[in-house]
């Protein structure tokens, strides 16, 4: 596995959920907020991870396990036009989904990923896609996953 992997499962598991799909949710597209296809959307990116060996390997030939800790970051955009409405309508978004992902923890049918879940929200902001662009609410989830891999030692 990969981040990429593990960015394409967690995409995946959020398009179990009815309200995402194709249309709604990509990796790292912003260019769909400006497609006017949904009123809401989500854009997978990386955050911030964390590599660490499980074990202390000897020389050449010997095999230790690596941990990673990966964060995806799910950013969460409604279109903004009513002050309140739209706000309101962005916490349901972002509760519906930390609601979905909870049930998928190991990161649906993933055998690599272990322990994926929401570990902390952003603040909710004021976005403008370019000069003249719409103008959308985001708030930002990010998913901690992990991953862990054998590595050989070579010289």
């Amino acid at each position: 596995m990969s981040y990429s992997n593990g960015e394409g499962t967690l995409l995946a598991t959020l398009r179990l959920h009815a309200n995402y799909d194709a249309n709604n949710s990509n990796r790292g597209n912003w260019k769909a907020l400006n497609s006017g296809k949904a009123a809401y959307y989500v854009i997978l990116r990386p955050g911030p991870a964390t590599f660490a060996d499980e074990g202390i390997g000897g020389g050449s030939g010997s095999i230790t396990n690596r941990q990673a800790e990966w964060t995806t970051q799910l950013m969460v955009y409604h279109r903004y036009r009513d002050d309140g409405t739209d706000a309101i309508n962005l916490q349901s978004r972002v509760d519906e989904i930390i609601a979905h992902l909870d049930k998928y923890r190991a990161g649906g049918s993933s055998t690599a990923m272990r322990d994926a879940r929401v570990i902390s929200l952003g603040q909710m902001e004021e976005v403008r896609m370019g000069a003249d662009g719409p103008l959308y609410l985001r708030w930002i989830i990010n998913v901690r996953w992990h991953e862990q891999r054998q590595v050989t030692y070579s010289e």
